[in-house]
């Protein structure tokens, strides 16, 4: 498959805007990337289709002492299936210092009609302290988000957290770092029902049925040409009002050589709540926010990997990975196939991670500070499930360059 002029197009309007943009940088920071990627399993469904994904970045910020605003945004296009293209930005305001700071965020996901099941607004809010106890730097933060779902109102809900980090560095060149969380959210509608209102009609196509503990599900078409999202049946359950989750994880990296580090890193989670909420039969979006297809907060386990950073000639930097993950779903029943739900069986997953990254910065004559960076990265996953749907694999390539002004 080969990419068409669309990537010129994009390339064109990257340049634009940062001709736009350059009487704004003597008073505003900017950050202007575009990156080119191929994709053969995009929304990691069991039956794969393949695109070249190119995706458009532009970061603003302004500084004021001890006060700060930036709006950053993101466009997707999709070469194999324009409808699932679409647009995320998000506008923050920060305050503080180095030790002190807070702040807010306003985040939103702008699909398609085809594919407004997605569309999602999220306001946030944070604080984060810094300080040193016993020869150990330590950071204390802590979030509250509220996140909409204009289509699945059911998903809405409240979240809070609290996390606790502690890092050292010792003379051998040895850091360790670890930390505790814990996090709690809170659904805004807690009725065990699913209104079939207009936009919900575009997506429930029959009455909806009965599943296990209360669950709900509708009938639904096979994967389309332009990279359909639905299991033939699709499940959820609404009925858990709230879920509290606690999170540990630790790090330990180790300087090898003046050119090359190594580090290892364990994480855990573990649900205080007996079940949680979840809905099940909706493909990822192709985005960081997961609530949607694979919530964080639905399932208990753990994670082990390790990461190799390398500086090669020329200021070169290569790093590479590799994770594995376990885990167990607390509530969520398994596909036997594309269309037998069994809510009898919970569903358990092993997830594989792969990535490698190689970044070249340049140092341009515009002002202090000013880099081109250029960019290579090839990513794997494999994700080994008991559920139909969840039982996938995806490899991506990708290049890429990046402006910071």
């Amino acid at each position: 498959m080969k990419p068409r002029n669309s990537k010129l197009k994009m390339i064109f309007i990257a340049v634009i805007l940062l001709s736009l943009s350059f009487d704004l940088l003597s008073q505003w920071n900017l950050t202007l990337s575009l990156d080119q990627a191929y994709n053969n399993n995009p929304f990691r469904l069991p039956e794969q289709q393949e695109s070249w994904i190119s995706s458009l970045n532009f970061g603003i910020q302004r500084q004021f002492n001890n006060f700060f605003i930036n709006y950053d945004g993101q466009f997707n296009y999709f070469e194999a299936m324009g409808n699932r293209n679409f647009y995320w930005h998000q506008v923050g305001v920060g305050f503080g210092s180095e030790n002190t700071n807070f702040g807010m965020n306003v985040e939103q996901r702008v699909n398609k009609t085809d594919y407004n099941i997605y569309n999602y607004s999220m306001l946030a809010g944070y604080f984060n302290q810094q300080f040193q106890l016993a020869k150990f730097n330590w950071l204390w933060s802590n979030g509250a988000f509220y996140n909409d779902y204009s289509e699945l109102s059911q998903l809405n809900n409240w979240e809070i957290n609290s996390n606790l980090q502690i890092h050292r560095t010792f003379p051998t060149r040895t850091t360790i770092m670890g930390g505790t969380g814990i996090y709690y959210k809170r659904y805004t509608n807690s009725e065990l029902t699913v209104p079939l209102d207009t936009a919900t009609t575009q997506i429930y196509e029959s009455a909806l049925g009965n599943g296990k503990g209360g669950s709900s599900g509708g009938r639904h078409g096979t994967i389309g040409s332009d990279g359909g999202y639905f299991s033939q049946i699709i499940y959820a359950d609404f009925e858990v009002p709230s879920i509290t989750q606690i999170r540990l994880w630790g790090r330990l990296a180790q300087s090898l050589t003046a050119t090359t580090g190594l580090a290892v890193q364990y994480n855990y989670q573990n649900l205080l709540s007996e079940s949680a909420r979840f809905i099940t039969g909706i493909s990822y979006n192709y985005s960081e926010e997961s609530q949607t297809f694979d919530d964080p907060m639905g399932y208990e386990g753990s994670s082990i990997g390790g990461e190799l950073t390398q500086l090669l000639f020329g200021g070169i930097i290569l790093k590479g990975a590799f994770y594995y993950r376990d885990k167990q779903y607390v509530s969520q029943g398994i596909y036997t196939d594309a269309e037998i739900y069994d809510g009898s069986i919970l569903r358990s997953d092993i997830d594989k991670i792969f990535w490698l990254n190689f970044q070249k910065r340049v140092e341009i004559n515009f002002r202090e500070g000013s880099d081109l960076i250029f960019k290579f990265n090839y990513q794997w996953i494999n994700n080994q499930s008991n559920s139909y749907w969840y039982d996938y694999s995806n490899h991506q390539v990708s290049i890429g360059f990046e402006f910071q002004l």
